[in-house]
């Protein structure tokens, strides 16, 4: 149960940055940008998206989350 609570409380937490928001807007973007392409480009372009996209933005994201965190000082109650 308390996983629960905390999973539920990092969703919200998450939703009330807009972190889901700016995911919806690469999603979109990405789609774009393929349609734009023909090809072998495309192919090339989509496979580079794939790979880089949740390693690089996955570590973005982490550090933002972790700056939000320290700004409303949870980090605290770690140490506590």
């Amino acid at each position: 149960m308390r996983l629960f609570h905390l999973i539920k409380g990092d969703v919200k937490f998450q939703y009330k940055y807009g972190f889901y928001f700016l995911y919806i807007f690469l999603i979109i973007l990405y789609i774009f940008v393929l349609s734009l392409l023909k090809g072998r480009i495309r192919e090339n372009t989509g496979l580079v998206m794939i790979f880089s996209d949740p390693a690089s933005m996955g570590l973005f994201f982490m550090g933002a989350m972790v700056l939000l965190e320290k700004g409303e000082h949870i980090t605290n109650s770690f140490a506590a």
